[in-house]
């Protein structure tokens, strides 16, 4: 993909691209390259996928990419409360979808939103990132900007769970 500018913040590289597609391809590619050195290194990868259309560039070229899927497991990174995997809004039926019947990973760890304790589910989800290394984690950045995992930078504050039970609407105003 042909970069239009490239800038450096610190230790952290910056590309940009001249459009969506071109950017999500490069994503796509480069975090191909990463979990593939993460299977030649330990002879497996974790990776977290975002699950959302923002992400459908970076999945195509990702799956379409020369990686051993059967070394890898896959986990995401959210799902809506109440949702069956079936259900076409749920973020599982995302990865079925665009990931998970193009490639056939080691494992894939759904979140369970229509678990009958979500609470329990909350508590159990994150045991599975910690179980061992995450290799990759491709995640978008939402249409008003949030980033995932992002917590207020005040040090005196317990870090927040892994899992938890959220409204949207409370946390992202319509567009």
């Amino acid at each position: 993909p042909a970069v239009s500018s490239e800038f450096q913040v610190d230790h952290l590289p910056g590309r940009i691209f001249p459009n969506r597609a071109e950017a999500g391809r490069a994503a796509g590619l480069a975090a191909a390259q990463a979990i593939q050195a993460a299977i030649t290194k330990n002879g497996v990868a974790r990776v977290i996928l975002a699950s959302a259309p923002s992400q459908n560039e970076l999945v195509d070229a990702l799956v379409a990419a020369p990686v051993d899927w059967s070394r890898v497991t896959i986990l995401h990174m959210d799902e809506y409360l109440g949702l069956p995997a079936s259900h076409p809004a749920a973020f599982r039926h995302y990865q079925q979808t665009h990931v998970l019947n193009r490639v056939t990973p080691a494992a894939f760890e759904g979140i369970a939103g229509e678990a009958p304790e979500i609470e329990a589910e909350c508590r159990l989800y994150p045991a599975l990132p910690a179980e061992a290394p995450i290799d990759v984690v491709c995640f978008g950045i939402g249409r008003n900007g949030p980033l995932p995992f992002t917590a207020p930078p005040v040090p005196a504050l317990p870090p927040p769970p892994l899992a938890s039970v959220a409204d949207p609407v409370d946390r992202c105003p319509p567009p």
